[in-house]
């Protein structure tokens, strides 16, 4: 495999060996058309709607690192031709490999993922799951409860439906102790380790059965990515036909709702009088 490697810095000596930039590439492109390709897929608000800075940030997060690679993946031999001295390296590179871990697609990135997995599970162990919390435990220096502050992507996502699925899938806990839980953003241990779990599933499977076939085949990568345009299309359409719609059609009756129902009653005293 040819790839070509970026550095800004062209017009003087770099002070990062060609080695260690060239694991660096590795995590990086396996990072990219793996977990993040993967989670433009699965993600709802990662969409086109062009006016809204989240939405398209979230695109340009996710969507545009698997392109960037495509194009350093299978069409270096352009890059390189047309940035002579920009681009520094071209190396054979491995996906797997029986003899090492490291120094490989799979290893560097799998490495790359630990390297940011632990310390977050140690922290949001420790210090996130309090953050949010309506009560906090901490306590300040007269005794009552910190206030609460931040939030997490743990947080936010349990909160948006998984803590009820959780509960209902492991725990046998109740809907109704889930809703509360959702509205104290007071949440279980377990229900951290879990999502952590599943997390660490998700990102590895995504190297596995997504960045190799886009290693292996510029066919499966582009078509990956047509895909994925097409699925942030569709998403930015239906929220564009929202606003057009539901939305409007929402505020229109709101601004009438007393006349309406100002109407109805009147109807209703005339039938009973006439009755």
């Amino acid at each position: 495999m040819n790839v070509c490697v970026y550095s800004p810095f062209y017009s003087v000596p770099l002070f990062i060996n060609i080695e260690l930039r060239k694991h660096i590439f590795l995590a990086a492109y396996g990072t990219a058309c793996g977990p993040l390709l993967s989670a433009t897929a699965v993600l709802p608000f990662i969409s086109l709607v062009f006016h809204h800075l989240h939405s398209m940030t979230s695109v340009f997060i996710h969507f545009y690192p698997p392109l960037l690679f495509y194009i350093l993946r299978w069409n270096s031999e352009k890059v390189l031709a047309a940035w002579p001295n920009t681009f520094h390296l071209d190396h054979d590179i491995e996906f797997f490999s029986k003899t090492t871990f490291l120094g490989t697609v799979f290893g560097n990135t799998v490495a790359a993922y630990l390297a940011w997995f632990v310390p977050y599970c140690i922290w949001i162990f420790f210090v996130g799951m309090d953050l949010p919390r309506e009560t906090r435990k901490k306590k300040l220096s007269d005794g009552s409860p910190a206030l609460t502050e931040y939030d997490t992507v743990f947080h936010a996502n349990h909160r948006n439906g998984s803590c009820v699925t959780f509960g209902k899938m492991f725990w046998n806990r109740s809907v109704e102790k889930s809703k509360r839980q959702i509205a104290r953003n007071d949440f279980e241990t377990r229900d951290l380790a879990v999502y952590m779990a599943v997390h660490f599933a998700c990102a590895i499977g995504s190297i596995v059965f997504v960045a190799y076939p886009c290693y292996l085949s510029k066919y499966a990568h582009g078509t990956f990515l047509v895909f994925l345009l097409v699925i942030c299309t569709y998403r930015g359409s239906k929220r564009y036909t929202y606003y057009s719609t539901a939305m409007y059609a929402r505020i229109i009756r709101s601004k009438f709702d007393h006349h309406i129902r100002k109407e109805d009653e009147e109807g209703e005293q005339a039938i009973i009088r006439e009755g």
